[in-house]
């Protein structure tokens, strides 16, 4: 695992494809997963500087996978993403926040937003 590689973890496609094209094209590696369950097995198999993850997912939820991974490794930043679901996504990004994601957004965002949190939680060298 390179220090700049990233875990997308996003049940949707189109957002996962644009992500990931996006990050990629500013420089950082991409591993990707679709569900929460997914992605806990592609960090604990591969690892990433960086998590950025969605809430609302089949097959193990975000909150689950935040919790959990934070629960182990309490250093790597997450980067929380919702639409919202049975509540709001303002309460899941609550929810994620206090259990201590880094940074949130609620869907749809500004993809430069979310391109500068990343950059402030994981600089590519100069």
């Amino acid at each position: 695992m390179s220090a700049h590689t990233i875990l997308l973890v996003e049940d949707d496609e189109n957002v996962r494809d644009v992500l990931f094209r996006t990050l990629k094209k500013e420089g950082y590696e991409v591993l990707l997963a679709q569900s929460g369950r997914e992605g806990k097995s592609v960090m604990d198999t591969e690892g990433a500087g960086l998590i950025i993850t969605d809430i609302i997912m089949p097959d193990g939820d975000g909150l689950e996978f935040i919790r959990e991974l934070l629960a182990t490794n309490k250093t790597v930043p997450v980067i929380a993403i919702s639409g919202g679901g049975m509540i709001a996504a303002e309460d899941y990004l609550k929810i994620a926040r206090l259990s201590g994601v880094r940074e949130t957004f609620r869907k749809p965002f500004e993809i430069q937003e979310l391109l500068a949190a990343v950059k402030r939680l994981l600089p590519l060298p100069a």
